[in-house]
């Protein structure tokens, strides 16, 4: 928290600022698609918004990519004290920002899932009738595509290679993971994870912790897997692993 910027830490301690921050996370570096978001923002946000968002977004650009989470988890108390039409339109903001360049990155759509279900009590939950009742064999095609997504996002192919075999048989799926070339879509991630909300609690465990030796599979983690893991885990309501990278000095739990 003390690496960053006193501007950040002071508006993520209340409702107005905390959204104008969350907006700053999601303003593009392309002039015209930026011009654009503010101008929504003057339009159709709370009066002063805009120009707030924009006086943040170089102290939001000039911070680390790891420290973009702390940013949000300070941010989540403030944000739940906006009345139920402030989130609505706090909502409906953020899909307009993310949508102005005409894609959704895996960035912004961690940021919208960790927000979404810190928010709204029963986002992802419309299964409700047969949550916490089905096993990870019975998903194991929407299981495959989450752990996929985290073995793509590894930089080498030896990597993905190495993190597809480590998530596969730490799920126990006898299928090598069919890891995609382009991005996977994110509408397809929202509708695996909405069916598996359905999980057993041992199951999301599981299948959090087959996430985890993905991500652990080159002994290191980068801030896009954490991100992930992030998103998923509050998406599903289950707590994350920890991420803790074996050393020559680690003892055996």
């Amino acid at each position: 928290i003390g690496a960053l910027h006193p501007a950040l830490r002071w508006a993520a301690r209340e409702p107005y600022g905390a959204q104008a921050l969350v907006f700053a996370l999601l303003l593009d570096r392309d002039a015209a698609i930026h011009r654009r978001q503010i101008a929504h923002l003057e339009r159709s946000a709370e009066v002063g918004l805009g120009a707030e968002t924009e006086r943040l977004f170089p102290a939001v650009l000039a911070t680390r990519r790891e420290h973009r989470l702390p940013l949000l988890d300070l941010s989540l108390p403030a944000l739940r004290q906006l009345s139920a039409p402030q989130t609505q339109d706090f909502r409906a903001a953020l899909e307009v920002l993310i949508a102005a360049d005409g894609r959704v990155r895996l960035f912004e759509w961690c940021l919208s899932r960790i927000l979404l279900s810190g928010l709204t009590p029963d986002f992802g939950q419309s299964r409700q009738g047969v949550r916490g009742r089905v096993e990870c064999a019975d998903l194991a095609a929407d299981c495959a595509l989450i752990l996929s997504l985290l073995a793509r996002i590894q930089d080498t192919g030896d990597a993905v290679r190495l993190a597809s075999t480590a998530a596969r048989q730490a799920m126990g799926l006898s299928e090598p993971l069919s890891v995609p070339e382009r991005p996977v879509d994110h509408r397809a991630l929202d509708q695996a994870l909405e069916r598996l909300t359905a999980l057993k609690p041992q199951a999301k465990h599981h299948l959090l912790q087959a996430c985890a030796a993905a991500i652990l599979a080159d002994e290191r983690v980068v801030p896009a897997e954490l991100e992930v893991l992030r998103a998923i885990g509050a998406v599903l309501d289950c707590p994350i692993p920890p991420l803790q990278i074996p050393g020559p000095h680690s003892q055996p739990g």
